[in-house]
């Protein structure tokens, strides 16, 4: 993976937290990978706890320029070690739910037990699908705070900081 420019954009989170998403331009990976990644920056794949932010996240991306109709999206949800999903990011089952068919999608035995990851897709809207984790996908990260933006991007970024208006 490539250091890149990172574009932050904050947007409103659920209660008091504001929370600040990025997608690394130019690069993709597995999710372990992008897992990796967003660790190394003091952040982590994202985690979509409600409708809500379902909503302006797919905002997000939308407006950060990337057709997503071309484009899928890491997010921290996963069943590694488990038989249910779970965000990885803060460990809690996954309660709102946004699949392709309102449920994990699965087409057999075989692809359910290699489906162990969680992306983000679509044509106008965003959808939630179970993929294997070692497809090389976009990732999306996220921090919950502006104050704990790690020291290298607060300098390097500093300029790309955006808040979204509700």
């Amino acid at each position: 993976m490539k250091l890149c420019l990172v574009l932050f954009i904050s947007i409103l989170g659920i209660g008091l937290s504001e929370k600040f998403y990025h997608i690394g331009r130019w690069m993709t990976g597995n999710w372990y990978q992008g897992n990796a990644y967003c660790n190394s920056i003091n952040q982590r794949l994202i985690s979509i706890m409600s409708e809500q932010e379902n909503e302006k996240v797919t905002k997000f991306i939308k407006n950060s320029g990337y057709p997503l109709s071309e484009n899928s999206f890491w997010t921290s949800g996963t069943k590694l070690g488990e038989n249910f999903i779970y965000w990885m990011s803060n460990g809690s089952k996954i309660v709102y739910k946004n699949f392709v068919d309102k449920k994990p999608y699965n087409l057999t035995v075989t692809e359910a037990q290699a489906e162990k990851c969680v992306e983000l897709r679509g044509l106008n809207d965003l959808k939630w699908n179970e993929v294997r984790c070692d497809i090389d996908l976009r990732f999306v990260c996220e921090i919950e705070s502006a104050s704990r933006l790690s020291i290298w991007d607060t300098i390097h970024n500093r300029d790309n900081v955006v808040k979204e208006e509700n």
